[in-house]
């Protein structure tokens, strides 16, 4: 039939025309076959025939002496196994001086099983890095007990559907690592890290060292430290082919971090042994492998350094808490870009409006020029639009109102300003115990040590007073009050001058 075919094709839709096909049919491929039955019968033996002969040739040649199975490769199909990552590590088991041939490859195998979980170490900097962005300077400390993660994924608007996405990467990656996360700097965690979800705190990934934020720090520790010690391994390789660089965590991009993923293709460098009964060994091409390997593991991966504050990332910062982090960032700031005072008219808005959500976008302000420092006559609205981390800011109309016509060399100016008005309402909730009422003698001192008279230093008698200025010393103490005591855990049984003292790191005094 498939050698004469029926080459009139028609449609079939009478009794008449399918009478005609069988017919054609019958006299085509069924009587032409009966009339001769014997000789067709005869013709299809020597047809199995020849195939039986073929086939009985093919298997004799496995039968053959040595010579023939050195020789000659057989044709037919035999027994073998797939290449699997476990007979790999079979296969180089067995093979002399592995080690030393192949230290790579050696060392993979030493740390694979850990080596799989650094791939969580990026949606978790991600993440953490996204949060930070959003809510740093703007959460306060107290609200984090009833702020979730879903509240927070919820607040985003059309950035919500990305956000989802990170935030479900960075849960998966908590998980798939807590089981080896049980202590951050030697101290063992008291509880196990919990699972993660979206109807937990958001300060489990806010990143300070204490509290249910050690969790977060502990697994960052954990990673880096193993992809650390995985490159620290390969440095000490002799003779050393790879110059391995290191970079802070923050300064970190995507692939300078080690994200291992066992890859199948690997096992294509490989062949089966070819002789007779051997079909089920594998060979494979190491030198291949471990190259491909070392590219994967090796090239462009950093060391990673810890950055401020003795930790890989940058501490997470609370609404009103800028100088619990960084003490000294106003004198920093002044010694990169040296600042004028504003006068009065020159600012163009009522700061009775929202002070606190304004303080709060200078912090960030400072944070940024603290890291970037800028030309001192530069506008800060052309400041602003020349970074687009800042973008956030010029879309508050009231900031952008604040700051207009004012410069790089005022901003130290401004934040002072500014604090000045928030401090009033915030030291009124400063702890009691900071409150007690001043001895006699503290009352003598504060007298004889403080002019407060208006002529600045100039007494009623024209003798010049070496006493220090009343609104100085006012505005250092609300300084102090406001950066550091409504936040930070100081006894109040300290002596207030090894704080306000000059040669010390608080920096509240007028410059």
């Amino acid at each position: 039939m498939a050698e004469n075919p029926i080459t009139s094709i028609v449609r079939l839709d009478t009794m008449e025309k399918r009478r005609l096909w069988e017919c054609e049919f019958t006299q085509r491929y069924i009587t032409s076959q009966v009339i001769n039955a014997h000789g067709t019968a005869t013709e299809f033996q020597k047809v199995v025939r020849n195939v039986q002969h073929k086939l009985e040739r093919e298997i004799n040649e496995t039968l053959g002496d040595k010579d023939c199975h050195d020789n000659f490769y057989p044709r037919i199909w035999r027994r073998t196994t797939e290449a699997s990552f476990e007979n790999l590590r079979a296969y180089c088991a067995r093979y002399q001086n592995f080690a030393i041939e192949f230290p790579i490859l050696s060392l993979f195998f030493e740390y694979e099983e850990r080596l799989s979980l650094l791939k969580n170490l990026l949606p978790i900097v991600k993440f953490v890095r996204i949060l930070s962005s959003k809510l740093s300077f703007r959460l306060k400390r107290e609200d984090t007990l009833h702020f979730t993660f879903n509240r927070f994924l919820d607040n985003e608007g059309p950035s919500t559907r990305n956000f989802k996405k990170d935030f479900e990467n960075f849960s998966n990656a908590w998980n798939l690592i807590r089981p080896h996360i049980t202590r951050y700097k030697c101290q063992e965690f008291i509880k196990s890290m919990p699972e993660m979800n979206g109807n937990i705190s958001v300060s489990y990934a806010l990143v300070e060292q204490e509290n249910e934020s050690l969790y977060i720090c502990g697994a960052i520790e954990y990673l880096v430290n193993l992809q650390n010690l995985f490159l620290q391994r390969v440095s000490t390789i002799k003779p050393c082919r790879y110059k391995i660089k290191s970079l802070s965590l923050s300064e970190a991009r995507d692939d300078n971090i080690i994200n291992y993923e066992w890859n199948p293709q690997l096992l294509s460098h490989s062949r089966h042994d070819l002789r007779l009964g051997h079909g089920h060994r594998i060979q494979y091409e190491l030198c291949k492998i471990e190259t491909e390997l070392a590219h994967s593991l090796i090239f462009n991966k950093v060391y990673l350094n810890e950055g401020h504050k003795s930790f890989w990332l940058d501490t997470f910062t609370y609404h009103l808490e800028l100088f619990s982090n960084y003490p000294t960032i106003l004198s920093e700031i002044r010694e990169l870009i040296p600042q004028e005072v504003i006068s009065a008219d020159k600012l163009e808005i009522s700061l009775t409006e929202n002070p606190t959500e304004l303080l709060s976008e200078l912090e960030i302000l400072l944070c940024f020029l603290k890291q970037t420092s800028g030309d001192r006559e530069m506008k800060i609205i052309d400041y602003l639009s020349k970074w687009m981390k800042l973008s956030a800011l010029t879309g508050n109309d009231q900031f952008c109102k604040m700051v207009k016509g004012l410069r790089l060399k005022h901003v130290i100016s401004l934040y002072e300003v500014v604090e000045g008005e928030v401090a009033e309402l915030e030291i009124e909730s400063l702890d009691e115990k900071y409150k007690d009422n001043l001895s006699k003698l503290l009352q003598d001192e504060i007298m004889a040590g403080v002019d407060f008279e208006r002529s600045h230093g100039v007494g009623r008698n024209r003798i010049r007073k070496l006493g220090i200025p009343h609104e100085a010393f006012a505005t250092a103490l609300k300084r102090f009050m406001f950066r550091h005591l409504l936040f930070e855990r100081f006894s109040e049984k300290d002596k207030l001058a090894d704080y306000l003292a000059e040669e010390t790191i608080i920096d509240c005094w007028q410059a």
